[in-house]
């Protein structure tokens, strides 16, 4: 009878969670209320708050729950020993226009607003996250001699610059362009660079002349 009950309040607790995101997602949270919630579940407020003591809680567990599933799939990508680095970043290229697809502009606001100290944690996770996941395809990159002989913290900060400032809520809300087309613009940068071929010869001749070394003509 105690585990039929455990497993009952288990799978309660999930049934609210994945309804939730549901909503959230596609209406942000500030909007949606804890009695429409238990009401299009069937369930009473009492019986929600018995799981989650406020809306800022449920949120949280959301928020939770979509980052510790995101970084399952990242590292099922990063640890994939069959997976040169350049498929690597291809897959996480989609995987993570597909996550940053599924969040509504409006709960990412809404975190912003009136959650901010689960935003600080989003931040700090992303940060952290992309730190990590850069750090190891350097090493692959190196060890498959795919990648220049920089100095890892500079790619990795770069990298970090990039994403936190391009896929703030402010740029992209007023930039006209998808984050689809926005993180392939910065895998697309980080690899190849803004110049063409011609660029590319252009730029070696002038890395061997004494004014990109910072010299006088």
């Amino acid at each position: 009878m105690i585990l039929e009950r455990i497993i009952l309040m288990e799978e309660t607790r999930n049934r609210i969670l994945e309804h939730s995101v549901k909503k959230f997602m596609e209406n942000g949270f500030y909007k949606t209320s804890m009695e429409e919630i238990s009401s299009e579940l069937g369930i009473s407020k009492k019986t929600l708050y018995k799981y989650f003591d406020s809306k800022s809680d449920l949120v949280r567990q959301v928020v939770v729950n979509f980052i510790e599933l995101q970084k399952k799939r990242v590292d099922e990508i990063i640890m994939d020993k069959k997976a040169d680095i350049i498929e690597k970043l291809i897959l996480l290229t989609k995987r993570n226009t597909d996550s940053t697809r599924m969040v509504n502009e409006k709960f990412r606001n809404d975190i912003r607003l009136h959650e901010p100290k689960l935003h600080k944690y989003c931040e700090k996770f992303q940060n952290e996250s992309t730190s990590r996941i850069v750090t190891e395809l350097i090493k692959q990159g190196k060890k498959e001699k795919v990648i220049e002989d920089y100095p890892p913290a500079l790619i990795v900060e770069s990298t970090n610059v990039l994403l936190r400032n391009l896929f703030s809520m402010e740029y992209i809300s007023g930039s006209g362009y998808s984050t689809d087309t926005i993180f392939k613009f910065i895998v697309n940068l980080l690899l190849n660079g803004v110049l063409t071929p011609r660029g590319k010869m252009k730029f070696k001749t002038y890395k061997k002349r004494r004014v990109y070394n910072g010299k006088n003509r």
